[in-house]
């Protein structure tokens, strides 16, 4: 085996990272990451099992005939239900992965050992991992061939991600480590995992034209995704912007919204030749941006969490039409029931205003501190994450009390709803996970794990 002065500094560093074990009282599953090119690897299995039945340690990967060790994820442990599952995530330098060795122990309902192996598995293809690289690996496994003396390539092989289908994907910011992870709604399971350039912040959906748009804001541009190739297919720069935040796109598709709170200003961009048509300043730390439109008419509501302020603007030329108080600790905005609804975590409250004139209607108590918002227009609510409560309560369009409230897991952030499979996916910031609830029965049903901090969620369906 050959050892190159690269690979062996290589080698020395994953091995350092890999000593560092996981705290248990630390809120995050993973240490931080070393430095090279990502891999995930996910255990896909063909039958619902306790997650803690099955551990996997000792994971190593063959890059260029070396091998490098991969942090596992075998400390954590859960009683969850799952068919898929997180077991390791690592960094390797950029070459041709191969194998996948480790160490392999099934458990049956009593804790009694059933298997327990070391194996190497060839990968059905290699894979090329690039500089800069997000990539996923499964392992595919048939529970009801695995035997203590059968071998384990018998009934587990290992695989690369492949190119998904367009539709029925979750698409996940994991910011800290630059990487895209896409998600399937039918299977609750990730899929494959793509770089970013830059530092992203933000992203939204043009669902129509199955377009992605990055916002990055260390090199002042928006990244354009083609959910259909699944590729980057060019940049907008985004001129007289220092460090833009905040990204929203208009109902058509043709204009982008960008709030950039160091200049207190909000651009309008022109989504076809990316040119700049309308800037604005207003108020301080412009952020959250929300299109909507109200009695034939267009409009751009933004938060000024500094001032405390509710701002509207005419989408159309981006003039101010008015700016109203919001209470102490503005969150989140949205449009629902001829409305708009701002969340005010400090006070406890949802506020509502009239859309066009800024009157406030009414002042809704949340019994938590409200975050984020969805609309449900099928079952007719507005659903609010509770950050202290670990929940999120439903407001029925029409009343001014909340009227449930459902467990989403640790620290809820962004949410998304899958409006044809009537599903919930909520971020869960501080365990790396997206919770999955059913909207009519509105009960958790499975989880997604994910080696990093969940920011910002997007859904493409048909």
């Amino acid at each position: 085996m050959k050892l190159t002065i690269k690979n062996l500094c290589y080698l020395i560093l994953l091995l350092i990272s890999g000593c560092t074990g996981v705290s248990k009282h630390s809120p995050s599953l993973l240490p931080p990451l070393p430095s090279g090119e990502i891999i995930s690897i996910y255990l896909n299995i063909d039958q619902p099992i306790q997650e803690n039945q099955i551990t996997f340690d000792q994971l190593e990967l063959c890059s260029d005939s070396v091998w490098y060790p991969i942090n596992s994820t075998a400390e954590i442990r859960s009683t969850a239900v799952i068919n898929q599952k997180l077991i390791a995530i690592g960094a390797v330098p950029t070459g041709l992965i191969s194998k996948i060795r480790f160490k392999v122990e099934i458990t049956n309902q009593e804790g009694k050992k059933e298997v327990s192996q070391h194996s190497e598995v060839n990968l059905t293809e290699p894979v090329e991992i690039y500089k800069g690289g997000s990539h996923c690996l499964f392992l595919n496994g048939q529970l009801n061939l695995a035997h203590p003396n059968t071998p384990i390539q018998k009934w587990l092989t290992a695989s690369p991600q492949k190119a998904p289908l367009t539709d029925e994907l979750l698409y996940i910011l994991c910011t800290e480590i630059h990487s895209l992870f896409l998600a399937r709604l039918d299977t609750y399971q990730i899929i494959a995992a793509y770089p970013l350039e830059g530092d992203v912040v933000e992203m939204k959906l043009d669902a129509d034209k199955r377009l992605l748009y990055l916002l990055d804001k260390k090199n002042l541009l928006l990244q354009r995704f083609d959910t259909t190739t699944q590729q980057m297919t060019d940049r907008i720069a985004l001129p007289l912007t220092d460090s833009p935040q905040g990204l929203e796109i208009s109902t058509t598709g043709g204009t982008l919204f960008i709030t950039d709170p160091i200049n207190r200003q909000v651009l309008a961009i022109n989504a076809y030749n990316g040119t700049l048509t309308h800037s604005i300043k207003v108020g301080y730390d412009p952020t959250r941006p929300h299109f909507f439109t109200h009695n034939g008419s267009d409009f751009l509501a933004i938060l000024s969490k500094t001032d405390q302020q509710l701002i509207v603007l005419n989408a159309s030329d981006l003039t101010l039409i008015y700016s109203v108080a919001t209470g102490q600790s503005p969150q989140d905005i949205i449009y629902a029931e001829q409305t708009l609804f701002v969340s005010d975590a400090f006070n406890r409250q949802i506020l509502q205003f009239e859309p066009e004139t800024g009157q406030l209607l009414a002042k809704i108590s949340t019994s938590g501190s409200p975050d984020r918002f969805a609309v449900d227009l099928f079952n007719q609510n507005t659903l609010i994450t509770l950050q202290d409560n670990n929940a999120v309560t439903f407001l029925p369009f029409g009343q001014q009390m909340t009227v449930r409230k459902a467990s989403c897991g640790t620290n809820p952030g962004d949410l998304k709803i899958s409006n044809n499979r009537q599903l919930l996916f909520v971020a869960n910031k501080s365990v790396n996970k997206i919770t999955i609830l059913d909207l009519l029965s509105q009960r958790q049903i499975s989880t997604l794990s994910i080696g990093s901090t969940p920011t910002t969620l997007v859904i493409q369906e048909p």
